[in-house]
């Protein structure tokens, strides 16, 4: 008597034609590593949304100049998540922030400046 599997897509029986075959056919194998793709995508979707979010609004800040200054209550308003940027660095021994090519650090005043790197 032969050994059946379950294929862990679709939960269907099956006698494998092969030592190492898992799934029932190469419908169920697709679907299973797609599914599993999507999961991360989906886990990831948030920190990316928030992530274009707050570049879009520095751009839109920036326009065509390198520097730029606004208060943290306009980019609260514009949407922008101080919690989600994509690295940190030390500059004259101030921590700034960094959104992809953007760069934010809050100055004495309050206000936030903002330099494309």
């Amino acid at each position: 008597m032969k050994t059946t599997l379950t294929c862990p897509s679709s939960g269907q029986e099956f006698v494998p034609k092969r030592s190492n075959q898992r799934f029932f056919d190469g419908k169920s194998r697709n679907k299973y590593y797609n599914d599993i793709a999507k999961n991360e995508r989906d886990k990831r979707n948030p920190i990316v949304k928030a992530l274009k979010l707050n570049h879009q609004l520095l751009t839109r800040i920036l326009g065509d100049k390198n520097t730029a200054k606004c208060s943290r209550d306009y980019l609260l308003g514009g949407g922008f998540t101080f919690t989600h940027l994509t690295s940190v660095m030390t500059v004259e021994g101030k921590q700034v922030a960094i959104v992809y090519d953007m760069a934010y650090k809050k100055d004495e005043d309050g206000s936030y400046k903002i330099v494309r790197i």
